[in-house]
Protein backbone atom coordinates (compact mmCIF):
# COMPACT_ATOMS: atom_id res chain seq x y z
CA UNK A 1 0.00 0.00 0.00
CA UNK A 2 2.81 2.44 0.80
CA UNK A 3 4.58 1.69 -2.48
CA UNK A 4 1.40 2.35 -4.53
CA UNK A 5 0.85 5.62 -2.71
CA UNK A 6 4.41 6.77 -3.41
CA UNK A 7 4.17 5.85 -7.06
CA UNK A 8 0.93 7.82 -7.47
CA UNK A 9 2.18 10.75 -5.44
CA UNK A 10 5.48 11.18 -7.25
CA UNK A 11 4.26 12.36 -10.68
CA UNK A 12 0.98 13.95 -9.64
CA UNK A 13 1.39 15.43 -6.14
CA UNK A 14 0.29 14.22 -2.73
CA UNK A 15 -3.47 14.74 -2.60
CA UNK A 16 -4.65 11.90 -4.84
CA UNK A 17 -6.69 8.83 -3.98
CA UNK A 18 -8.55 6.36 -6.16
CA UNK A 19 -11.25 5.54 -3.59
CA UNK A 20 -12.00 6.10 0.06
CA UNK A 21 -14.31 3.09 0.30
CA UNK A 22 -12.77 -0.05 -1.17
CA UNK A 23 -11.11 -3.08 0.38
CA UNK A 24 -9.13 -5.74 -1.43
CA UNK A 25 -7.06 -8.81 -0.73
CA UNK A 26 -3.54 -9.48 -1.98
CA UNK A 27 -4.29 -12.55 -4.10
CA UNK A 28 -6.80 -11.03 -6.58
CA UNK A 29 -4.35 -9.54 -9.06
CA UNK A 30 -4.32 -7.25 -10.79
CA UNK A 31 -6.32 -5.12 -8.38
CA UNK A 32 -5.63 -1.99 -10.40
CA UNK A 33 -4.67 -1.26 -14.00
CA UNK A 34 -3.67 1.81 -15.99
CA UNK A 35 -5.82 2.31 -19.12
CA UNK A 36 -5.49 5.35 -21.39
CA UNK A 37 -4.24 7.74 -18.68
CA UNK A 38 -6.74 6.54 -16.07
CA UNK A 39 -6.48 4.15 -13.15
CA UNK A 40 -9.12 1.46 -12.67
CA UNK A 41 -9.13 -0.24 -9.28
CA UNK A 42 -11.41 -3.00 -8.00
CA UNK A 43 -12.70 -3.31 -4.47
CA UNK A 44 -15.46 -4.19 -2.05
CA UNK A 45 -17.13 -1.27 -0.28
CA UNK A 46 -18.57 -1.13 3.24
CA UNK A 47 -21.99 -2.29 1.97
CA UNK A 48 -20.48 -5.37 0.31
CA UNK A 49 -20.88 -3.98 -3.21
CA UNK A 50 -18.33 -5.15 -5.77
CA UNK A 51 -16.95 -1.96 -7.29
CA UNK A 52 -14.56 -0.60 -9.87
CA UNK A 53 -13.13 2.85 -9.18
CA UNK A 54 -12.16 4.97 -12.17
CA UNK A 55 -9.67 7.76 -11.53
CA UNK A 56 -7.97 10.35 -13.73
CA UNK A 57 -4.85 11.65 -11.93
CA UNK A 58 -4.58 14.67 -14.25
CA UNK A 59 -8.01 16.07 -13.30
CA UNK A 60 -8.57 14.15 -10.03
CA UNK A 61 -11.98 13.10 -11.40
CA UNK A 62 -13.32 9.88 -9.82
CA UNK A 63 -16.24 7.62 -10.67
CA UNK A 64 -17.37 4.54 -8.79
CA UNK A 65 -19.08 1.73 -10.70
CA UNK A 66 -21.07 -0.93 -8.81
CA UNK A 67 -20.72 -4.28 -10.58
CA UNK A 68 -22.71 -6.36 -8.08
CA UNK A 69 -24.63 -4.81 -5.17
CA UNK A 70 -24.36 -6.34 -1.71
CA UNK A 71 -22.57 -9.55 -2.70
CA UNK A 72 -20.77 -9.95 0.65
CA UNK A 73 -18.74 -7.74 3.02
CA UNK A 74 -15.42 -9.53 2.58
CA UNK A 75 -12.18 -8.21 1.12
CA UNK A 76 -11.56 -11.59 -0.55
CA UNK A 77 -14.36 -10.78 -3.04
CA UNK A 78 -12.60 -7.89 -4.78
CA UNK A 79 -12.45 -8.10 -8.57
CA UNK A 80 -9.36 -8.82 -10.62
CA UNK A 81 -9.22 -6.58 -13.70
CA UNK A 82 -8.18 -7.14 -17.29
CA UNK A 83 -8.26 -4.82 -20.31
CA UNK A 84 -9.40 -6.83 -23.32
CA UNK A 85 -8.03 -6.41 -26.83
CA UNK A 86 -11.30 -4.79 -27.96
CA UNK A 87 -10.92 -2.03 -25.32
CA UNK A 88 -13.46 -3.35 -22.83
CA UNK A 89 -12.66 -3.92 -19.17
CA UNK A 90 -13.28 -7.37 -17.68
CA UNK A 91 -13.72 -7.84 -13.93
CA UNK A 92 -13.67 -11.31 -12.33
CA UNK A 93 -14.89 -11.89 -8.76
CA UNK A 94 -16.56 -14.41 -6.47
CA UNK A 95 -17.72 -14.80 -2.89
CA UNK A 96 -15.07 -15.77 -0.35
CA UNK A 97 -16.05 -19.43 -0.27
CA UNK A 98 -18.69 -19.67 -2.98
CA UNK A 99 -18.42 -21.92 -6.01
CA UNK A 100 -19.57 -19.29 -8.55
CA UNK A 101 -17.23 -16.99 -10.50
CA UNK A 102 -18.73 -13.75 -11.83
CA UNK A 103 -17.63 -11.81 -14.90
CA UNK A 104 -18.55 -8.21 -15.60
CA UNK A 105 -17.73 -6.60 -18.95
CA UNK A 106 -17.79 -2.84 -19.54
Amino acid sequence: MIIATLVLAAPFGHDHYVSRDGAWCWFADPRAIWVENEIFSGGVNQQGDITVHQYDPRTKARRDHVLFPKLERDDHNNPALLKLADGRLAAFFSKHSGPDMYLSLT
